[in-house]
């Protein structure tokens, strides 16, 4: 009796789709995840690409200054404008641009000016010194574009259990050119460049 009974529990097939739906559930769900988080990681590298490369450019074609009058007058704040329309439809509010003039004082390579549009954390990618003082065999000046975001993985909150604060992602492009018109390009804190005007400074959460 008790030989039957097991021969028929092995037998039995009930339930066998189940289990292999449990073990394969969990590796479909993420692939998709992951080919999600691909997707929209090419997508906002493009975005963040183009919007260094517009802003940047913009900042260019400028003849000899540049001015910053706030968040929200002054030519920083319009291109900081156009940087957020590119970044749509996603949201902006970690969007960080900063834009930075490098020029030899005195035989001393320095960042003489720099401006952030204050939002997100600041652009950890940087070139390095050897690589902006390359462009400078002209005497001009190097402006260096930034731009960072953040992307929140789908698929991290199927990893929680294993990274639990490493859901976002970041994502970080910077461009260096020179000035088109100008060897050099002063940012003033007023629209005016009479003498009187500050330059810009460096932003301590720069």
């Amino acid at each position: 009796m008790k030989t039957k009974a097991f021969k028929k529990f092995l037998a039995c097939h009930k339930g066998v789709v189940a289990i292999e739906m449990a073990f394969i559930l969990p590796m479909l769900m993420l692939l998709y995840f992951g080919l999600l988080d691909v997707t929209r990681y090419i997508s906002q590298s493009r975005q963040i690409t183009s919007i260094a490369g517009t802003v940047g450019d913009l900042i260019g074609q400028h003849q000899r200054y540049v001015t910053h009058s706030g968040s929200t007058t002054g030519d920083f704040a319009d291109y900081f404008r156009v940087g957020a329309m590119v970044m749509k439809p996603a949201s902006d509010d970690n969007l960080r641009i900063r834009v930075s003039a490098y020029r030899m004082v005195n035989s001393t390579f320095t960042r003489v000016w720099s401006v952030n549009n204050g939002k997100g954390s600041p652009c950890a990618s940087n070139p390095t010194n050897a690589d902006i003082q390359y462009l400078m065999g002209d005497g001009k000046d190097v402006i260096v574009a930034q731009a960072c975001g953040k992307i929140k993985l789908a698929s991290g909150h199927l990893l929680a259990f294993y990274r639990p604060s490493e859901t976002d992602f970041n994502v970080e492009h910077f461009v260096m050119l020179k000035p088109r018109v100008s060897n050099t390009l002063q940012c003033y804190t007023s629209a005016s460049t009479t003498t009187g005007n500050s330059n810009c400074g460096i932003p301590t959460n720069d």
